[in-house]
């Protein structure tokens, strides 16, 4: 999941194969993750990534008390039900980022090295996760609170979103996980397929996508109906990749028809913008579970997050500290995403142990929100960012 929110798309170049149109003069290409930040859609991405992985974080927090005065219970009622929606926006996002690590690579070659990829992903991923799997057994341990040894070899062979796991949280990674060794498979194959007389080799992507939305929302109407009507089966892979493939579909167009993608987003800004809001909150608005929630409601929320992704990535840049700020929070959003759950399963008991003092909701939220982010972004800047270092200096874009 956010992981995998990953790296940003690097500057555009002039595709080895015919087709693909040039990047519109008045709308800079997104910058790489670990180059120069000052490109417009690297802002605007990291705010997404902020939305996405704050919505996760009010998701698994405790349920307000119900004395509080309605005006304030019930959007932290809405951010605590709903806040799941943002996994679409990372799955969508992913989805959309990483697929522009394999056609830049085609569009300068006209090919792509399954082999680099993958360890390119396995930079940004294994060491913060592993290392989070590592340091909160240590913590379980001293508690007296291992996991159970199978968890524990799902949890590291990414295989959590089908047989179980000590971190609920982590379905997501597995899900991306499995992403990142299906789709180069997929493009290889249209690579291997295209003719000499092909606008361009992914061409077929298009009708891939509709295939895979259907089976996937199909799948998902059979598993609700008949295998796991109370919504166990949501965190599948199988179920949920047309999240994935839908960010996939856009970095396509965005690469090989660029200038339809920005005059499409961008003269329908304010429009498309809040149409998927509005989506998005009426999904997460949905009764959980329910039929047309973990069905139609998963395409339409993936459908709307990656209309929202559409017209963010056309913005022109800002000098708002404000919203540098929250970038900034999203830019690590990966390491908080991974270590929000051991904040909120250990902080109010540490909190009680060292202090003494019994934390109210309001005590225990800021302290569980505030020091996720906290704990997050210094986990980036211990292992990710000095891995990621590591990584471009071996793997130099070539």
């Amino acid at each position: 999941m956010p992981g995998t929110i990953c790296d940003n798309l690097a500057p555009m170049t002039t595709p080895v194969m015919a087709g693909p149109a040039a990047p519109e003069a008045d709308v800079p290409p997104v910058e790489d993750a670990t180059g120069p930040r000052a490109g417009a859609r690297l802002l605007h991405l990291d705010l997404m990534r902020a939305a996405a992985v704050l919505l996760v974080i009010g998701h698994h927090m405790a349920f307000p008390p119900r004395e509080f005065p309605d005006a304030i219970r019930k959007p932290l009622m809405l951010w605590r039900m709903g806040g799941w929606v943002g996994v679409d926006l990372f799955f969508v996002l992913s989805g959309f980022l990483v697929s522009g690590l394999l056609f830049r690579e085609h569009q300068r070659h006209g090919q792509f090295r399954i082999g680099r990829f993958l360890l390119r992903r396995g930079f940004k991923i294994y060491p913060p996760f592993y290392l989070f799997l590592g340091l909160s057994a240590l913590i379980a341990f001293a508690l007296d609170e291992f996991p159970p040894l199978n968890k524990v070899v799902y949890d590291l062979v990414f295989l959590q979103n089908y047989f179980g796991t000590h971190w609920q949280h982590t379905w997501s990674l597995a899900v991306e996980e499995h992403f990142y060794f299906f789709l180069p498979v997929v493009l290889l194959i249209m690579l291997r397929r295209a003719t000499k007389e092909s606008r361009h080799a992914f061409a077929p992507l298009p009708a891939v996508f509709v295939a895979i939305a259907l089976a996937t929302l199909a799948l998902r109407v059979h598993a609700s109906l008949y295998v796991m009507p109370e919504a166990g089966h949501i965190t599948r892979t199988h179920l949920r990749i047309d999240s994935l493939m839908f960010g996939v579909l856009l970095a396509y167009y965005y690469h090989y028809d660029h200038r339809a993608f920005v005059r499409f987003f961008s003269r329908r800004s304010l429009f498309l913008g809040l149409s998927a809001v509005v989506a998005i909150v009426g999904v997460a608005l949905l009764p959980r579970p329910s039929l047309l929630l973990h069905t139609l409601g998963l395409s339409v929320n993936f459908l709307a997050s990656g209309a929202l992704l559409g017209v963010l990535v056309t913005l022109p840049d800002t000098k708002n500290w404000l919203l540098r700020a929250i970038a900034f929070v999203g830019a690590n959003s990966y390491s908080i995403y991974l270590w929000h759950e051991v904040v909120r399963r250990y902080a109010r008991r540490f909190t009680n142990w060292a202090t003494g003092i019994e934390l109210s909701w309001a005590g225990e939220t800021v302290i569980y929100v505030v020091f996720s982010i906290i704990v997050g972004i210094l986990g980036a800047m211990a292992v990710e960012r000095p891995m990621l270092a590591i990584r471009d200096r071996l793997l130099r874009v070539s």
